[in-house]
């Protein structure tokens, strides 16, 4: 009894090891997959992030003109305006 018992303790252990060994395989095996994908992925975002980078230091130059714009025509108007009120009064 105490050898079956030694040797089904024994034969447990060594599947528990062919397990452990095929799982950790596994393992390596996804972590691998899982760097690629990382890599690929920030192999694609990094040109896209400076076009972005970009694209918004465009957008904020056009809202500033934008604005400048909008406040020359005010003023342009208001002389406008004033010019109007001046060729009425004569």
């Amino acid at each position: 009894m105490q050898i079956y018992g030694a040797n089904a303790w024994k034969t447990y252990n060594e599947k528990v090891e062919q397990t452990r060994q095929q799982l950790s395989a596994e393992a390596a095996a996804v972590q691998r997959e899982v760097e690629q994908v990382n890599l690929a992925r920030k192999t694609e975002q990094l040109p896209v992030g400076r076009r972005l980078l970009q694209l918004e230091e465009e957008w904020r130059d056009l809202a500033t003109r934008n604005r400048s714009l909008a406040l020359a025509i005010a003023t342009l108007e208001q002389e406008l305006v004033t010019l109007q009120r001046t060729v009425t009064a004569t």
